[in-house]
């Protein structure tokens, strides 16, 4: 079956969309009942023509096919152990999202707890620790990058953190 290859697509999708969306074969998956029960045959959309195996598709091509507008993502990766103290707690975690990071995204984010881990190059020793990300989908404007830097370094500076990670992805938004 043909893949398709998509960077990022960040929607909040109608069923209507979804049935569109399904036709096109995303993620390699194939639309339809006949897929489902191992049918030889494959669907065919006059939308998805263009696309192919050979083909990768942009979010910004994705964008058009669901009333998206073309964003960025940004993912902080925040670690909450703290040298010489307890580390962060859900309370100040909290406090920090309503503190920094709510005043600068106001039309909202979303965080979630993980685990993280790290190599300390000098040591030679992986260093395991509770921790969360924040996901923001914003214009890619300088003012949202600059958002980004402040709340990065409000919490290095709080929490005495050597770093914050940060991946930025293009991406197609639609809410």
């Amino acid at each position: 079956m043909q893949t398709l290859r998509i960077k990022m697509l960040v929607a909040s999708l109608s069923l209507a969309t979804l049935s569109a969306l399904s036709a096109c074969q995303l993620g390699g998956s194939q639309a339809g009942a006949a897929s489902a029960a191992g049918a030889d045959t494959q669907t065919t959309n006059a939308a998805a023509a263009p696309v192919g195996a050979s083909d990768p598709v942009s979010a910004a091509q994705l964008c058009p096919r669901v009333n998206g507008v073309q964003e960025i993502s940004a993912e902080l990766l925040f670690g909450r152990n703290v040298k010489g103290r307890r580390p962060v707690t859900d309370k100040e975690v909290r406090q920090f999202l309503a503190d920094v990071v709510t005043p600068r995204f106001p039309d909202g984010f979303t965080t979630w707890r993980t685990q993280g881990q790290w190599l300390d190059k000098d040591k030679n020793h992986v260093t395991k620790e509770d921790s969360f990300v924040i996901q923001i989908v914003a214009s890619g404007t300088q003012g949202t990058l600059d958002h980004i830097s402040e709340v990065r370094s409000a919490y290095i500076n709080q929490f005495h953190q050597e770093s914050v990670g940060l991946v930025l992805t293009d991406a197609c938004a639609s809410f």
